[in-house]
């Protein structure tokens, strides 16, 4: 088998080798446009193809600068894509290109970026070495919005690293350079002054930031960036304990969240669901956490299923580069040692071997391709596995959260009946003395009567009110379901929610104003639309029902 290799990799040189081309300028142009268009993956390949053609000697100034391109869009590919590694070795061969070349700001932009990548990564003391070097440069070519944005960066390094005098100087200094113009470069400034301000408590001054900032993004209102300064708002409000302007700004910023993308909703409900501890609103809090997780988890499986087949082309990439300077390099070292030997004797030679070696790759290709099936196979058992605990562990929860809530709607609903009976009392007491007081003036009678006619439905629309808000919120659809199977009144379907939540006869007396006999007979009527006997018990079946009708239905439906 060596003496085949041996004698193949003789014959190389009869072989049509292709040379080195020159770099095309409408292929890093095509490179650059699929990055443009999030298609990272197929970017990578076409950029990596032209790096790895191009000439390593005698390159004109117009290529090094297309090398320049390739090289810089290929890392910010990588960057992407989260090869912080890579990313890094690209920028770095790019650096040394407009080093040679004479490209400072380039070259400064360069340093940026290779800022951004140690700043990510939490290593400050590198990333201010980098800013250092991108500063002097944009200094000399006196490129003011480039500087704004370098001390801009150093603001947000201290700011990490809780030097708040050294980022608030930072900060004034990105403000002196950028124009009373640019609304939206001062806006961004004074937002990041407000962070400081806050991580440092200093409420009133971050109001102050963020009210400047909200001026000049007046006629933006719809953008991100307006948006996010106006959440900020309301959370340092809150901090300073102004309910009645955060209650007030809310409506107008929920309704403004519902416009952005779902990675920005993510983080604005996480935001509003600060606010709402801040206020001491629990439940408003409790809603925005399960949105702010709802989304995440959307994002987090799209995300993960974009970036394992971005990471999969970009090994594949890799690894056809690594083969290729492999090849290169065998190629280069025998074609020293061939000698000048009869052409046609080589070439027949040449034949035979390249038409063995070439039904020997093949068995080898579908070797590693049964081998590579078997281990897909294996991973996806795995991951199966894997989905499946998680599925229980998530159903584990969603149950504890479902007895937590219904033991909480059931201590409310009877705490409610409770005070109703009390009502009820005391209505009947007024009534009673009215009845047995001789010699009571019309006037006091009827005031009498009045009150105990009061007392009686208090509480009866705010009870009902609530409770449709919070028994949807618990069992979504139940209800629903439950009157598209059998013919059931909105009286019926208050009761079932009743028995569902295994309140008793008397309680429901209570909180209906109603005789318990009169609850049993809505009881029995109930069994006989339900086709049930009479001796069944309601409960078991409304919680046997749903649990037998759960998944069947969506959760957009509401109690009658």
């Amino acid at each position: 088998m060596r003496n085949l290799f041996t004698c193949l990799l003789l014959l190389l040189p009869a072989v049509c080798l292709r040379s080195a081309q020159n770099v095309s300028s409408s292929e890093v142009a095509r490179g650059e446009a699929l990055s443009a268009r999030g298609e990272t993956a197929s970017s990578l390949l076409v950029l990596n193809r032209v790096i790895e053609n191009f000439p390593t000697h005698g390159a004109r100034h117009a290529d090094s600068l297309l090398l320049l391109r390739a090289l810089y869009q290929n890392a910010a590919n990588y960057q992407q894509i989260g090869n912080r590694h890579q990313a890094l070795s690209f920028f770095r061969q790019a650096i040394t290109i407009a080093k040679a070349t004479g490209e400072r700001k380039r070259l400064a932009s360069l340093y940026n970026n290779v800022f951004g990548i140690y700043y990510a990564n939490h290593e400050y003391s590198q990333a201010e070495d980098l800013l250092q070097m991108s500063l002097s440069i944009n200094l000399s070519l006196h490129d003011s919005v480039a500087i704004r944005n370098n001390y801009n960066n150093y603001g947000l390094v201290c700011y990490e690293r809780a030097q708040y005098g050294r980022a608030l100087s930072y900060m004034n200094r990105a403000l002196a350079y950028t124009a009373s113009s640019d609304r939206v470069g001062r806006s961004l400034i004074l937002t990041n002054r407000a962070e400081v301000f806050c991580r440092q408590g200093l409420y009133a001054q971050a109001e102050r930031e963020l009210y400047r900032a909200l001026l000049l993004q007046r006629g933006h209102t719809l953008e991100p960036r307006t948006i996010q300064t106006s959440l900020n708002m309301t959370l340092v409000k809150s901090r300073l304990g102004k309910r009645g302007e955060v209650v007030r700004m809310l409506p107008s910023v929920y309704a403004a969240i519902r416009q952005l993308p779902l990675p920005v909703q993510a983080n604005s409900y996480e935001q509003l669901a600060d606010v709402h501890f801040t206020l001491g609103d629990s439940l408003g809090a409790l809603r925005d956490i399960i949105r702010y997780q709802a989304i995440n988890d959307s994002l987090q499986r799209t995300s993960n299923d974009s970036q394992l087949q971005q990471l999969l082309v970009a090994y594949d990439a890799d690894r056809l580069k690594q083969h290729n300077d492999n090849l290169r390099q065998t190629v280069n070292l025998y074609r020293m040692k061939v000698s000048h030997r009869t052409v046609m004797v080589y070439c027949v030679a040449a034949f035979l071997l390249i038409l063995a070696v070439l039904v020997i790759l093949l068995l080898r290709r579908m070797r590693i391709d049964k081998e590579k099936s078997r281990q897909i196979n294996e991973q996806q058992k795995q991951l199966l596995y894997y989905e499946q605990q998680e599925h229980r562990r998530k159903q584990q929860e969603l149950s504890l959260e479902i007895d937590h809530k219904n033991r909480q709607l059931t201590s409310y609903t009877i705490d409610m009946a409770s005070v109703n009976e009390f009502h009820q009392r005391i209505a009947k007491a007024l009534l009673d003395l009215r009845e047995k007081t001789d010699n009571l003036p019309a006037e006091t009678c009827e005031q009498l009567g009045e009150l105990a006619r009061s007392l009686r439905h208090f509480n009866d629309k705010p009870l009902g009110d609530d409770f449709k808000v919070y028994f949807d919120e618990v069992h979504p659809g139940f209800l629903m379901r439950l009157s598209q199977r059998y013919p059931l009144s909105k009286t019926d379907l208050r009761l079932c929610a009743y028995l569902y939540l295994g309140m008793t006869t008397k309680e429901i007396a209570a909180l209906t104003f109603k005789e318990v006999r009169s609850v049993e007979s809505s009881r029995n009527r109930l069994r006989k639309k339900l086709g049930l006997p009479p001796e069944s018990n309601l409960h078991t079946f409304l919680s046997q029902f749903s649990a037998d009708e759960m998944g069947e239905n969506g959760p957009d439906t509401h109690l009658p």
